[in-house]
């Protein structure tokens, strides 16, 4: 583990133990070299411990990285289609709408 992560948890062990509570973090480590994202909790256990559980949330990070490149693609297509477009459905119910925001009735 690196020396500024150590640092980073016994920041929050030293805080569950004085303030109380569940101290909750996210951090990444590199193992067998790829970067994978942890979120740890910790809580006081007693005077002088406590109870640390830390899941990979890898998996996580990644599809939410996804999703926000995608909306972003999304807005950048939108943003380029000129003047009205609707989404309507079978049933002739609009359900969205994308104007223009130089686009008059």
């Amino acid at each position: 583990m690196r020396v500024e992560q150590q640092s980073e948890n016994d920041r929050h062990i030293q805080r569950a133990l004085s303030e109380g509570g569940v101290q909750t973090y996210e951090y990444q480590l590199e193992l067998g070299g790829e970067l994978r994202h942890y979120e740890a909790r910790v809580v006081a256990s007693g005077d002088n411990e406590v109870v640390s559980i830390v899941r990979d949330i890898t998996d996580r990070t990644r599809q939410e990285n996804e999703l926000r490149v995608s909306e972003e693609r999304s807005r950048a297509l939108l943003a380029a289609i000129p003047d009205l477009m609707f989404r309507v459905t079978r049933a002739g119910v609009f359900v969205d709408f994308h104007a223009d925001s130089d686009f008059h009735t």
